[in-house]
Formats: C-alpha cells, structure tokens, sequence
C-alpha cells in the first residue's frame, strides 16, 4: 500500500514538473515571437492614417499557416473599421454557483459586440514576417466613410 501511495505521489510530482516545464517552454516561444515581430511592426500598422473621407483599420493575426493568419489580420481590421461606424455595446452576463461546502460563488463574463455594416473593405497594404514555424501577418484596410 505505502509504495502503491509512493508510485501515485511520484507521478504526480513529475506530471507537475512536466507541465510546468512545457508552460516555461511556451512562454519562452512566445516571448522571442513578440521580440522578433516587435522589430518588424510596419509603422502603418502603429499609426493608421487618418482621413476625413476613410476610415482605416489595421489588423494582425498570428498563425503557424499562411491563410489562417491572413484570415486573423482580416477579421481584426474590420474589427477596427467597425468599431468607428458603430460604439461597442458590452453585456455582462453574471453566473452564480454554490460549492459543495455552501459556499456562494458569482462570476461576472463581459461580452462587447459590435454591429456595423461594412462595404467596400479594400486592403491597401500587408505585410507578413515569418518567425520560427509561425506566420504573423499585418494589414491595412480602408473603407469610405
């Protein structure tokens, strides 16, 4: 019974490292990927221009496949040119749960949509750098006002 208890702590505790190790791991990728797009940020996505007649959005999207980052960039751009045709409406949705002690839990989830009809998106410039096995593509989309 006593090694039984050993072998089950034992594997726990290295399931435990192991986890942390590829959390470490991640974080590190994640962190050289920031670096390394952080240098090649297009100052058109920094500072969108502005005009009276336009209205612009930049949109990034991170992916390890070509098309789904450009389909990420994409959606984030509209996002942009959406949010400056219509205000973001947010909604709180509130959950409450009692524990098995009795003891009342209540959580709180935002949701912010945006509604707007957009015609004539055209991209008008895209950049896209490789780093490691992951894509990070960049887009400038504008649309009359």
């Amino acid at each position: 019974m006593k090694k039984l208890l050993f072998i089950t702590f034992l594997l726990a505790s290295m399931g435990t490292i192991a986890q942390e190790a590829i959390d470490s791991a991640t974080q590190e990728v994640t962190d050289t990927i920031a670096q390394k797009a952080n240098a090649s940020i297009p100052d058109w996505f920094k500072n969108p221009p502005t005009s009276s007649r336009k209205l612009y959005g930049a949109g990034e999207g991170i992916s390890m496949y070509l098309d789904i980052a450009e389909k990420k960039a994409m959606m984030s751009a509209n996002l942009r040119l959406a949010e400056q045709v219509n205000k973001p409406k947010t909604k709180e949705i509130k959950n409450k749960t009692k524990t098995v002690s009795g003891q009342d839990n209540e959580t709180t989830i935002q949701r912010t949509v945006v509604e707007a009809k957009l015609k004539g998106v055209t991209i008008i410039k895209k950049a896209v750098v490789q780093s490691g096995d992951k894509y990070i593509v960049y887009l400038l989309v504008e649309m009359k006002r």
